[in-house]
């Protein structure tokens, strides 16, 4: 680049600079509902509690976009100050929940983008 006085041509300075550009994340607005059955994986098979794998909504939540290029943090809030520390073994405490996850961008953690999905447990049948 080079920037010169309009006055005096002859007055110039040259310099270079980079700029960086970086993938927006755009995650999927429209997850389906991860949905499983009562069991005893947590407490009993009446309880409405049961252990969810969330990151089985990795795929939808990234939208096409690179699983390499962007990570994903799961969280139990809206203000993402809950987080889900290891989302295979999710334990709910509510029959239905909202999960609300983070899409970031791996070179630059300031670019990111939120999105939500629900999580059921359905009750079993009586017999």
């Amino acid at each position: 680049m080079e920037v010169y006085n309009r006055a005096n041509s002859s007055c110039k300075s040259t310099t270079t600079f980079n700029i960086d550009v970086f993938d927006s994340p755009k995650p999927s607005t429209t997850i389906p509902k991860l949905t499983t059955c009562d069991n005893t994986s947590v407490g009993t098979d009446i309880d409405g509690r049961v252990i969810f794998d969330l990151t089985q909504r990795a795929t939808a939540i990234l939208n096409g976009q690179s699983a390499t290029q962007f990570t994903l943090s799961y969280y139990k809030d809206m203000t993402l100050t809950q987080n889900i520390a290891m989302p295979t073994v999710y334990q709910n405490t509510n029959p239905t929940e909202t999960i609300y996850v983070k899409m970031v961008n791996k070179d630059h953690i300031n670019c990111f983008a939120t999105t939500t999905f629900q999580i059921e447990v359905l009750a079993l049948p009586v017999i």
